[in-house]
């Protein structure tokens, strides 16, 4: 439990290595793995998948689309468990900033995962859409948006843009790393806590 996880995009693997480097055990991936990698109790894990392909939006044309599927796979590499990001999100929602890699619209852009045993929940940090997501392991369901636009209301600094790395804190407060880096003027990077009120949210 205490070795660290590791995806290796190129090689489509996860590994899991020990504190002094070595490869433990490792799962082959038959798709192309994105950023974060999560281990579940019984195992398994949820890793991000990148895809992409033409799609026509209502209101930008038609683009070379890229998004993230989550799936939680076996230690076969057998896929048990997905989740398309497109499938529970609106696709016409637009970054305040288009983001453009390579000829693609990246669309939304997952770059953390946080699997929370206790609720049997994942927390996932989506960049380009400038939110973090909770979304029921079992349903599907997203229970909430958290950032501009999202399920609540901010009360104080602005909200965090282009973010890294949502982690829930012992608390049950939610942290990221808010990079800043798609807003039109130059903002520096922080670090962002926010304290939700999960009871009462729109």
């Amino acid at each position: 439990v205490g070795d660290n996880l590791f995806v290796y995009r190129a090689e489509r693997l996860v590994r899991f290595v020990n504190g002094y480097g070595e490869t433990v055990s490792q799962v082959g991936l038959s798709f192309n793995p994105n950023h974060d990698v999560a281990l579940l109790p019984n195992g398994n894990v949820i890793v991000v998948e990148y895809k992409q392909q033409l799609r026509n939006l209502d209101l930008w044309g038609e683009f070379l689309f890229a998004w993230d599927v989550l799936r939680e796979v076996n230690p076969a590499g057998e896929t048990v468990w997905s989740w398309d990001i497109s499938e529970h999100l609106d696709v016409n929602r637009m970054p305040e900033g288009l983001i453009f890699k390579d000829g693609k619209l990246e669309w939304s852009h997952v770059n953390s995962v946080e699997y929370l045993e206790e609720t049997d929940q994942l927390l996932i940090s989506v960049r380009n859409q400038s939110w973090v997501l909770l979304v029921d392991h079992k349903t599907g369901e997203v229970v909430w948006r958290l950032g501009r636009g999202g399920d609540f209301s901010l009360a104080g600094e602005d909200w965090f843009k282009g973010q890294h790395d949502a982690t829930l804190q012992s608390d049950g407060s939610i942290m990221v790393f808010d990079n800043a880096n798609i807003q039109q003027a130059a903002v520096p990077s922080r670090v962002a806590r926010y304290m939700l009120d999960t009871e009462n949210f729109e």
